[in-house]
């Protein structure tokens, strides 16, 4: 049940509040709130940028991090009816609280009606592509993240190749999306790639990879976490981060036309017992 779901979740990131505090915590009728959701969710730095531009922007407003599983199906709804104003969603939520899985998003607006979504990482890609001419890219990974940068590539006139250590998950999205596919074991042959873009984990280790580009080659690690150690010309991995980031704040304050579906939620109907005094 919703007791269950919230007592269980702790402040899982350094001066942020958990939910329980933020319901029990004295904010005032303007203090908007928001959240970053997933698992796991301990080391996001969300939390840390977030507060710090709604402080330089002296907004009223606080920003928590929610562990939240797969397996909680009803958490989209519990976070909504308590007022959250919007979410990052990160993973492993991006296909799963899309309305497409294929569609992933990375974030939620709250409207009178439901939960707006967009997703504001593939604005960021397409700012950090945007000078580039067409070229051919490869891409590590084909979670959420990985499809959307296959598919923000193409938008973009770039030629995209995926690859990804579960060899028939990536095939199957190199066949729908008709993109070429490069083999987890051949993954040391990819001279002929102008940018090299890794949406893996990062538990994965790109030593081998990232030791074998050359300076001639642009390489972008989405994972903000994680220090490349290559010759390739870096692209920054948290510049993406705080362009993604930028959009989620304009697109809650809806600065920009919103874009996406809404999902509509069931509002629960609350009954009252007649006072039989």
């Amino acid at each position: 049940g919703s007791d269950d779901y919230l007592c269980r979740h702790q402040a899982v990131a350094d001066g942020q509040l958990s939910l329980v505090e933020r319901i029990n915590h004295p904010v005032s009728s303007e203090t908007k709130c928001y959240a970053v959701v997933g698992t796991p969710i301990e080391d996001s730095f969300s939390p840390l940028w977030h507060h710090l531009r709604f402080c330089i922007q002296e907004q009223d407003a606080e920003y928590v991090a929610i562990d939240v599983r797969e397996e909680d199906a009803h958490a989209a709804n519990w976070l909504w009816q308590l007022g959250f104003m919007g979410l990052s969603i990160t993973m492993p939520l991006k296909s799963v609280w899309s309305q497409s899985p294929d569609q992933p998003i990375n974030t939620y607006a709250h409207t009178s009606s439901g939960w707006h979504m967009t997703n504001t990482d593939q604005h960021a890609l397409e700012t950090l592509m945007k000078h580039q001419p067409p070229q051919h890219c490869l891409v590590l990974g084909a979670g959420a993240t990985g499809m959307m940068c296959v598919r923000t590539l193409k938008k973009r006139g770039h030629i995209p190749t995926l690859s990804h250590y579960k060899n028939n998950t990536a095939k199957e999205i190199a066949k729908e999306n008709n993109i070429e596919y490069l083999e987890w074991k051949k993954i040391d042959t990819f001279d002929r790639f102008s940018t090299i873009i890794s949406a893996l984990p990062f538990n994965v280790s790109h030593t081998v990879w990232e030791k074998a580009m050359h300076p001639q080659q642009r390489y972008l690690n989405l994972n903000y976490r994680h220090i490349p150690q290559t010759n390739a010309t870096l692209i920054s991995g948290m510049d993406f981060f705080t362009l993604q980031a930028h959009g989620q704040q304009q697109f809650w304050n809806f600065h920009n036309k919103p874009t996406g579906s809404i999902y509509k939620l069931p509002i629960p109907q609350r009954t009252y017992q007649k006072n039989k005094n």
